[in-house]
């Protein structure tokens, strides 16, 4: 990925921080975006589109077969702009800087159904015991948001001897993303199979995604247990007063 790609993917970073934050502080339990979203976001912003189109213009000069191949256009250029966006959006999902939840929707990693149930904990009161396992739990999703992040959720320190038992939660929370991913997928291509009359291929999916249901409950319940163990240990380095 060249440097100026590298801007772009700091440009997506920046903007979903920015956005979840502000769906924290609202209540709203969304950690992400479709990408034509983000795309469109930083295309009409007048102080991120010159970076996407700086890096649009360097990959098309490295271009051999694409340089001036045709007559810029600002309806050519706009898209150039927008695909610098999904280019950069991919490469942070090789990476694990975003995950994937569908065709064309990603998140920011550490904000699973957990982490959202801490979030609610904090907010109500956040004390004792309770309060103690919540921030460990946040905590690894509030370092994705870097200063984004609402110092409301972060304001006390994070009691080191419960991080373990919360990565344990994320484990498995991302594990059971990457699932959710895999069924949409499958749910979503036994359409297509249906139209084109492959009805075959239609059942395989079907099939498919019983498995991930099934894969998924499986993980729910490990992922109940996890935060049990981790309350418990939360009771009894930090019992309520």
């Amino acid at each position: 990925m060249t440097e100026a790609g590298d801007d772009v993917g700091g440009l997506v970073l920046q903007w979903l921080r920015r956005v979840v934050a502000e769906r924290i502080a609202r209540g709203r339990d969304d950690p992400g975006a479709r990408t034509e979203r983000i795309a469109a976001a930083l295309e009409e912003d007048p102080a991120t589109r010159p970076m996407l189109a700086n890096a649009a213009e360097t990959r098309r000069r490295r271009d051999p077969y694409g340089a001036g191949a045709e007559e810029p256009s600002p309806r050519r250029n706009r898209i150039a702009r927008c695909w610098e966006v999904h280019l950069a959006t991919d490469a942070l999902v090789l990476s694990r800087g975003l995950v994937l939840d569908g065709a064309d929707r990603v998140l920011l990693p550490g904000f699973g159904p957990a982490t959202w149930r801490a979030i609610g904990i904090l907010r109500d009161d956040g004390g004792g015991a309770e309060g103690a396992w919540a921030r460990a739990v946040v905590a690894a999703a509030l370092a994705h948001l870097g200063p984004a992040a609402p110092h409301a959720l972060g304001g006390q320190a994070m009691d080191m001897r419960l991080r373990e038992p919360a990565e344990r939660v994320h484990v498995l929370e991302a594990a059971r993303q990457d699932l959710r991913h895999a069924l949409l997928m499958s749910d979503a291509a036994i359409g297509v199979a249906v139209d084109r009359g492959n009805t075959d291929g239609a059942d395989v999916l079907r099939a498919d995604c019983a498995e991930r249901e099934a894969q998924i409950a499986q993980v729910d319940l490990m992922i109940v247990e996890a935060w049990q163990a981790g309350g418990e240990t939360a009771i009894r380095y930090a019992p309520a007063a």
